[in-house]
């Protein structure tokens, strides 16, 4: 006997198939590799790959000084315009990230959601948080009880 069929390699590979269900395909299958091979704008610095040349001057800022995005009210500066974004919210006391279980308010959806592991336990120990769960769950029990 193929020692690979004694550990079901074979079987795992023949037509994609196990058990009759279809398989994730192989990580050195063309389709995943395809992918790599339309990453043609390379970082000079490190040479991580990127599909688009907007994506690797991005990247490239990680490895320089190069702050675009200034405040207009403090004139501090930022990489992404994301950042500045976020910071803008501060200086004009937004706060659009409420949370649910107490009165407070966030101006990042990050800030909201640490505070909603650490001070409220949404985390599980499985490491899923409870709305999360709920949002898995939900539609399963619509189909038990039918509404």
């Amino acid at each position: 006997m193929d020692p690979e069929d004694e550990s079901g390699l074979s079987t795992i590979l023949k037509d994609g198939l196990i058990s009759g269900h279809l398989a994730l395909p192989s990580l050195l299958s063309p389709e995943n590799t395809a992918g790599k091979e339309k990453r043609a704008f390379a970082c000079s610095c490190c040479g991580k790959r990127f599909p688009r040349a907007s994506d690797l001057r991005k990247h490239e800022r990680s490895h320089s000084d190069e702050r675009p995005f200034a405040c207009p009210l403090c004139r501090r500066a930022f990489k992404h315009r994301s950042h500045l974004n976020d910071h803008e919210r501060r200086h004009r006391g937004l706060r659009p990230f409420p949370c649910t279980f107490c009165p407070k308010a966030f101006a990042k959806a990050s800030d909201l959601k640490r505070h909603q592991n650490t001070m409220h336990g949404t985390r599980t120990a499985t490491g899923i948080s409870i709305s999360r769960r709920i949002s898995l769950v939900e539609p399963l029990l619509h189909q038990i009880v039918g509404t």
